[in-house]
């Protein structure tokens, strides 16, 4: 009997080793690196999203620093300033002189759209992470972009406001030289007129407006119910001080990116948020999985404060690029890297799945999220 519980015993260890049931392999170095370049603002104003961009990517590379193949991946920062002179310079040194075999870009529309123009010279693939203006990836079968363009987020913010919130009269605030703030105003007048909204104003902001508590009180004269404002972080934070002197509290909705811009530079006066809506790329009822569990881990081993929209989008652009070098049978080949890009279907992003286009626009959910504390409460997502 002893005997043969004990031959029970070892066929039952050689079936977990032998059946599909051990622990996968720990990938080993093979002691190559690919270089792939990273452009986005790393100083100055909008420092934040270079910084907290690739945050997000090296806590996603602690969790998977190697390529199945055991290849690693070598980053070279260049900061462009959100400049778009400094962007094409950075971009021609990092495919010209060091020789990189893919660019990931941090950087607003304007710098993206500059850089446009080079990408099919250099015929390198490049990935727009945070850049949602619509003529991303048209002139160019090198760029892709990694988020909803603004035609989608400017209706979804339109469609909202009228069919969920039932609101009849809003006013918009533009900042007229920002390529993002501007395009997300036309998109959204447009469908917010379409369904039978009225825009009560339009007020262009600039760095030189000084009576906004002005300004707002007429807004208010004319019954406007919300204020659609996709503008920079420093103008929004003006215009809500501003109502508060006059003691006037409309709805707000703004575009994505604001809370992470927030929690850098006006992280006294977060609370000034509450309350206020946006479009965004994630909420806070994101599954639980094991992945974003051990994520949130790694960037609380790196970083002392909070991963922001910045952070996670960083950290996903990690992960699709590591699964499209692992697609390729040559994974520093700019060329296939490029096609693999394209070729994305149903990736398994943080929020939910990824796939871009043979035009290189991606396709994923869209939030619409209201701020409170310093937090992003999901509201509705679209599909």
């Amino acid at each position: 009997m002893k005997n043969n519980l004990l031959s029970i015993a070892v066929l039952l260890l050689l079936l977990l080793l032998f059946c599909g049931c051990e622990q996968p392999e720990t990938i080993v170095a093979n002691g190559k690196k690919i270089k792939i370049g990273i452009i986005g603002p790393f100083s100055g104003t909008f420092a934040a999203q270079g910084t907290n961009g690739f945050e997000g990517m090296q806590a996603a590379q602690k969790i998977q620093p190697l390529l199945d193949n055991g290849t690693a991946l070598e980053f070279l920062i260049e900061d462009d300033q959100d400049a778009p002179t400094r962007t094409i310079v950075a971009l021609t040194k990092l495919v010209e002189t060091e020789k990189v075999a893919a660019v990931l870009v941090f950087s607003d529309s304007a710098s993206v759209l500059a850089l446009e123009a080079f990408a099919d010279r250099y015929k390198t693939p490049i990935m727009v992470v945070l850049a949602t203006h619509p003529e991303i990836s048209k002139k160019s079968k090198y760029v892709t972009q990694f988020c909803v363009d603004d035609i989608i987020q400017g209706s979804v913010a339109a469609l909202f406001v009228r069919d969920e919130l039932l609101i009849e009269r809003v006013a918009i605030v533009v900042n007229p030289d920002n390529p993002y703030s501007v395009r997300l105003t036309t998109e959204f007048r447009q469908r917010f007129e379409a369904t039978g909204g009225r825009v009560t104003e339009i007020i262009n902001i600039s760095d030189e407006v000084d009576d906004l508590s002005a300004i707002m009180e007429s807004l208010r004269l004319k019954h406007t119910q919300l204020l659609y404002m996709p503008i920079k972080a420093e103008s929004l934070f003006n215009i809500l001080k501003a109502n508060r002197e006059i003691k006037w509290h409309p709805k707000v909705m703004s575009g994505d990116g604001l809370l992470a811009s927030a929690m850098k530079m006006f992280h006294d006066d977060l609370n000034l948020l509450n309350g206020l809506m946006a479009t965004e790329f994630f909420g806070d009822n994101i599954a639980d999985t094991d992945y974003e569990r051990r994520l949130r881990k790694s960037y609380a081993s790196l970083f002392s404060h909070p991963p922001t929209t910045y952070s996670a989008l960083g950290a996903e652009a990690y992960d699709l690029l590591c699964d499209i070098l692992n697609r390729c049978g040559e994974p520093d080949n700019r060329q296939e890297i490029n096609e693999k890009i394209r070729q994305t279907t149903d990736f398994e992003g943080i929020s939910g799945k990824i796939s871009i286009t043979a035009e290189g626009k991606a396709k994923r959910l869209l939030f619409v999220d209201k701020i409170e504390n310093g937090r992003l409460k999901e509201i509705v997502k679209v599909y």
